[in-house]
């Protein structure tokens, strides 16, 4: 455990630029995370490994947290194949789902329609805290930005997890 460097190299192999800068713009410009952009991380996690790929590189002051997060990689399957039961307007804008799409959606992953209200409360919830993240503005210190700024770091290595929560 603790291989940064070789987490870091990996990511750097997997990790499309292009798609990355995009990505910042995107937040930047205010337009928020979507489960499109959730579906194409869980992606990166894949190409590199998996989520116990992951967890094995990562230092030991991070493992507790890391594995309290208890994703694996059944739980990142079910969650993928919500998102792909989705249409892309769906993914886009998830506000849009009422209770028949969510029925349709769970059919066709497989899944309860509580799974696919989890996963939907979950990113309802990361959106409001980007939003507040976004309003603060940067330089204000706050006295739950360091924990603000591990709960993130857990975000990126385990995105779809309650880590830090």
């Amino acid at each position: 455990m603790g291989d940064v460097l070789s987490l870091v190299e990996e990511a750097r192999k997997t990790v499309d630029v292009d798609e990355a800068k995009k990505f910042a713009e995107k937040l930047k410009k205010g337009k928020g995370f979507d489960l499109e952009d959730f579906k194409q991380e869980i992606g990166q996690m894949r190409k590199m490994g998996g989520i116990s790929s992951m967890i094995d590189k990562l230092p030991a002051q991070f493992a507790p947290a890391a594995q309290s997060a208890q994703m694996d990689e059944k739980q990142l399957r079910r969650v993928e194949g919500i998102i792909n039961s989705m249409t892309p307007a769906e993914r886009m804008r998830p506000e849009i789902l009422k209770a028949s799409r969510k029925r349709r959606i769970a059919a066709g992953a497989g899944v309860p329609v509580q799974e696919v209200n989890r996963l939907l409360n979950r990113v309802r919830a990361d959106a409001r805290d980007d939003e507040e993240n976004a309003e603060r503005g940067p330089g204000e210190d706050d006295a739950r930005d360091e924990r603000v700024h591990a709960r993130d770091a857990l975000r990126v290595v385990f995105p779809c997890t309650d880590a830090g929560r």
